[in-house]
Order: structure tokens, then sequence, then C-alpha cells
């Protein structure tokens, strides 16, 4: 499909969920047709995978910035605000009936509702896929009196993974272990179809259970289905960068030029690593924060990082190999799967040099048997 038949069937897709009234909508994708019936067959089909967006539509939300938090939503009674972001509002709550605390996330007003609330739905179908101890599990979804769409997640008491390092002064094998731990659970997100596309400190909590740290990966709201399902790539703006500019990776700070695979969440989980190692990422936000937009985006996508061991006296070599490979521009030359990243974080954690390339390659052909 080419980049402009890609960006009309977004855009219909998009002005059709706009129309509230069904036999207003029924009009103008017939009215369409006349012009390309294959492109109105796809749009429909992804109207069917977001049927129950249509409850979403009736929805204006009068609540401003910094108003008070609702009572409750739905059957959950909200006990206080966790967070606000572009994707959405975090709020501690707690079930009707229910003394277990949960994270409720709803929908925030926006000029561009119809998209927030596709992706919205298109994120609990992502998360309904994945059950895995280091990631956060989504407990329920549903839509509130208001007609506002919110999803229901275990919640994660804990610190973002560099303050959380920082906190307890963890030293280097400590902080690898943790990173490996959050690379494996990405691996088993991608075997599942699922990439992340926002991995940073503030969406990987450390929690502890048993005494013993454990990360938790939270907010898939910017994530993206992995080839052939269209649920997600149709919604994806051409044009459009999506995402934290000092976590990208090159070719999503590219929008949409070319297709994202998992090396994109490898390239963040790199950049992860390097801010682990040297207090952090290659493009601090010092360095940035007086910058033009395009600047910023010209240094995501071809300027490369100084090698860790230039910041810190006595770092093992092999971490310099590790960051050099995970942080490749050409996505190509960098590891192939998040597992591959773990087994060679782990290898330095114990005191040995990363994998050859070639061994890799055959670990990846056994990981997906």
């Amino acid at each position: 499909m080419t980049p402009e038949r890609h960006a009309r069937i977004g855009e219909l897709f998009l002005e059709a969920l706009s129309i509230s009234d069904l036999d207003a909508r029924r009009a103008f994708l017939a009215n369409a047709a006349l012009q390309d019936t294959e492109l109105v067959a796809e749009v429909h089909q992804l109207l069917l995978h977001h049927t129950d967006t249509e409850t979403f539509l009736p929805f204006h939300s009068k609540t401003e910035t910094g108003a008070s938090p609702p009572s409750s939503i739905g059957p959950y009674t909200i006990l206080a605000t966790l967070g606000i972001g572009g994707m959405g509002r975090v709020y501690r709550a707690r079930r009707d009936n229910s003394s277990q605390e949960v994270a409720l996330k709803l929908i925030p007003p926006s000029q561009d509702w119809a998209t927030l609330a596709a992706r919205f739905n298109t994120e609990r179908r992502l998360l309904a896929r994945l059950d895995h101890p280091n990631i956060a599990r989504l407990l329920d979804a549903g839509v509130s009196s208001e007609g506002t769409p919110y999803v229901v997640m275990e919640l994660i008491e804990g610190l973002p993974l560099t303050h959380y390092c920082i906190q307890e002064n963890l030293n280097l094998g400590a902080r690898l272990h943790l990173l490996a731990q959050v690379c494996r659970a990405l691996h088993y997100a991608h075997r599942r179809g699922v990439l992340h596309r926002d991995l940073k400190p503030a969406n990987i909590l450390v929690t502890e259970i048993g005494g013993q740290p454990v990360p938790k990966i939270i907010d898939f709201g910017l994530a993206k289905a992995i080839s052939g399902d269209t649920e997600f790539t149709t919604l994806t703006r051409l044009g459009t960068v999506l995402g934290t500019l000092q976590y990208m990776s090159p070719e999503q700070a590219q929008a949409g030029r070319e297709p994202l695979d998992v090396r994109t969440d490898t390239y963040a989980l790199g950049i992860l690593l390097y801010e682990l190692l040297t207090g952090s990422p290659p493009l601090s936000w010092d360095s940035i924060e007086s910058q033009a937009y395009p600047a910023i985006l010209h240094r995501v996508i071809h300027e490369r990082a100084v090698p860790p061991s230039v910041l810190v006296q006595d770092l093992p070599s092999c971490l310099d190999e590790i960051c050099v490979r995970a942080l490749a521009k050409h996505k190509r030359r960098r590891y192939p799967t998040a597992a591959a990243l773990a087994r060679d974080l782990l290898r330095a954690a114990a005191g040995k040099s990363p994998l050859p390339p070639v061994v890799h390659t055959i670990l990846r052909l056994q990981d997906r048997r």
C-alpha cells in the first residue's frame, strides 16, 4: 500500500468515526465508495474493529485541566489523581465492594478526540494479549456513563527505573540484571505482536516483591501491533511523530517513512542502558531544551552517542560494545531482539564478553520455536 493510500484510509476512518448519526455515516461511506470501493472496504473493516467506539462519540468533556477528579467512573470510586498526560488521565481507584486499588486510565479531552478514542481502544486490545510478571496487567475496561472509555490496570507502587537505581544506590551488576528483566518482558510482548514505542524510565516502574526489585512496564498508550494487524497501523498517521524524543529510534522520528519493528524498542532499551551507565540519555534535556523541533529531530536521526566509557571511568569495555550495537542508527546493525540484548547484559554482569552477532542469529532462530 502506498503512503498516500495509507493516509487516505486513515483520513476517511477518522471522518466516518466523527459522524455520530449512523445513517449519516452510511451515506458518507456510500458516497466515498463511488470513488473507490476497495478503499472504503478497508475503512469498514477498521470500523468493525472499533464498533464500541460509537458509544464514545457523544462525549464532550467539560472538565478543565486542573479541575478536581470525578468521584467515580463506572463501578470504580476515584481516590486520587496519579498523573495527567497527552494519552490519558490516570487515577488511583477502587472497585465497588472491593479493597483492591487499581490504576484507572481515562481518555483526556482533546480536539482530536476520535483519534484518541480509537488509539485508546487499541491499547486495550493489545494489552489483552499480554500476561507477564514484568508487565502491568490489564484488569478491566469499559465506558463511563458520560461515554468516556477507560482501562483499568494493575496499580504499581514503585519508582521509575533510573530513580530506583539512584535511590537504592544499585551497583552495575544489579542495574544490568534489572534491565535484562525489562528486555525479556519486551521480548515476550514482541512475540505476541506488540511494540511499546514509548519506553522510558517513567514507563518502567520498579516495585519490591519479597524484598526483591521487580521492574514493571506500564503505559502502552502508543503501542503498535506488529505486521499483519491493520487495527492500529492505519491509525498511525504518516508524518506524525509519536513518542518521547530522548528515547526515540531514528526510524520512529522519521514518522512513517519505513515500517517499525522490534528494533525500535531495542533502540530505546539501549538508551535506557546508556542512562543507567552514565546518568543521562545520549540526548540530554539540557542539550535540546533551547533547540527548534526540526533540529532535535535531526539529532535523533543522525547524532551518534559518545561511548559510555568516555563519560564514566573504569566502565567495562564490553558495555561500550553493547551500547554501540543497541544504538546503531541503521536498525540492521542493532540487536535483532530484546532477548539478544538481555543475554549480553547478563554476560556483562558476569564479567563476560558479548556474544558474536552470528551466535545471536542462531539463538534468535531458537527463540522462534
